[in-house]
């Protein structure tokens, strides 16, 4: 008895998604499917649009230095109303500023999303690599 997986690639509606059949026999008669596994499961969105050089090195520095930096900051309100947010942070040195969706931060940290309890960054430099499980910051109110 042979096993075999096959995976198709559907693109539908701007999303890729990925379909795992396992196949039995040689006829191929009889099919389960796995599963439909989105296509985040396999590469971040956020790589797959990345152009760069396969021949060029990997520089070994990372975002973790810049994402140090984010750690010793405070936010301290949020301002929201008629389509408007905006936050408030203090930074180490005691100085204070506001931030607004979109702005970017420490060279390559961006406000992606701002609520009544927290404020996300989201790292958006292709050529310097992030380690770690995620690319987003949260910056919780205190």
């Amino acid at each position: 008895m042979t096993w075999v997986i096959l995976m198709f690639k559907i693109n539908s509606y701007k999303i890729n998604s990925y379909i795992a059949v396992l196949a039995m026999g040689l006829a191929a008669t009889r099919l389960l499917v796995i599963g439909l596994l989105p296509s985040s499961i396999f590469a971040s969105p956020h790589l797959a649009n990345i152009e760069r050089d396969p021949f060029q090195a990997v520089l070994a520095t990372s975002c973790d230095s810049e994402r140090e930096r984010l750690t010793g900051w405070k936010l301290h309100g949020v301002v929201s109303g008629g389509g408007y947010q905006s936050a408030w942070i203090q930074r180490p040195d005691a100085t204070w500023q506001r931030l607004t969706l979109g702005m970017r931060l420490v060279s390559e940290w961006q406000v992606t999303q701002i609520s009544a309890q927290w404020v996300d960054f989201q790292y958006e430099n292709p050529e310097t690599p992030c380690s770690g499980l995620s690319v987003t910051f949260s910056l919780f109110q205190q």
